[in-house]
């Protein structure tokens, strides 16, 4: 009866957020599914969307945003936990990645084991930092380390959400009331400790080819531009050189030519070399679509 009951609130909460701006980004068949399990049909959604998983190509795009709504709606939370892992494992690149890990550690955090929660979510950090998802991800850090009597760590989680929570109003009273019982530590362990990052080796069981291109262990830092002028796309402003690396090699791996700049405290990873504005943003929407997150056009001086 627990899990029945764990599985259907986790699909409530899911099937009410699940997708993001979903007339933009979802496939209208996916769509169609997850409404039909909105209106309380969810036996009909499954059907649909197992129909839709046989008949569409593993490489087509839509098929991470199946894999992604058949999470949603699992009858339990084993096959759940699959499907959305499956989206991280073997779609680490499509841009309902960033979400499926959030949903593991919601489901993780809802099913009684918050370490697990918690070692979704620093891959979350370690992985997908940009992702407008951070904040409702320090939400869910905040709440699985401070239950699990990791107040530092957790708490600092819940000030960088708090600053990058923009007009969310609903994720800013919960990170509100998770800053509340952190009292000053929210603000006093922001420089001086870091959630660890956790890295899933598992040998997925199908991988896109750009995740299996042979690399270094650690990519060397680039050397300081010397040539002219450029214009580029950041993708990232990490506060480590290690975040830094991490997506540095993400962006290699999809065959983007790309560098880190130090500025400050931060390494900024910057993909391409074009001569003007124009190109650099023309070229954002495809760094958008393999990376995630909210790149945008910069001048390399």
């Amino acid at each position: 009866m627990r899990v029945l009951t764990l599985v259907a609130g986790f699909a409530v909460v899911a099937l009410a957020t699940g997708f993001r701006d979903a007339s933009a980004q979802s496939d209208p068949r996916v769509l169609a599914a997850v409404r039909l399990a909105q209106d309380g049909r969810i036996d009909s959604a499954r059907t649909s969307l197992g129909a839709l998983e046989k008949s569409i190509a593993p490489s087509d795009s839509a098929f991470a945003q199946v894999l992604y709504a058949q999470g949603l709606v699992a009858p339990t939370v084993d096959e759940a936990r699959q499907r959305l892992q499956r989206v991280v494992s073997e779609y680490p690149l499509s841009s309902w990645a960033d979400d499926a890990v959030v949903r593991l550690a919601q489901l993780e955090y809802a099913n009684g084991d918050p370490a697990a929660a918690v070692r979704q979510l620093d891959k979350f950090h370690g992985d997908y930092a940009a992702s407008p998802l951070f904040p409702t991800a320090a939400v869910w850090a905040g709440r699985s380390l401070l239950r699990a009597k990791d107040s530092l760590v957790g708490c600092r989680w819940v000030s960088e959400g708090l600053g990058r929570v923009g007009q969310d109003a609903a994720t800013r009273r919960e990170l509100a009331k998770l800053a509340t019982a952190c009292g000053n530590k929210a603000v006093a362990v922001r420089d001086t400790v870091k959630p660890p990052i956790v890295r899933d080796t598992a040998t997925p069981a199908a991988v896109s080819p750009a995740v299996l291109a042979p690399a270094a262990a650690k990519p060397e830092p680039a050397p300081p531009p010397s040539h002219a002028p450029a214009w580029r796309i950041q993708v990232i402003a990490a506060g480590s050189a290690a975040d830094a690396d991490a997506q540095l090699l993400r962006a290699r791996r999809a065959g983007f030519d790309a560098i880190v700049v130090r500025e400050g405290n931060f390494h900024k990873v910057r993909v391409g070399s074009y001569a003007t504005r124009a190109e650099a943003a023309a070229a954002a929407p495809r760094v958008k679509a393999k990376l995630g997150g909210q790149p945008f056009v910069v001048h390399d001086p």
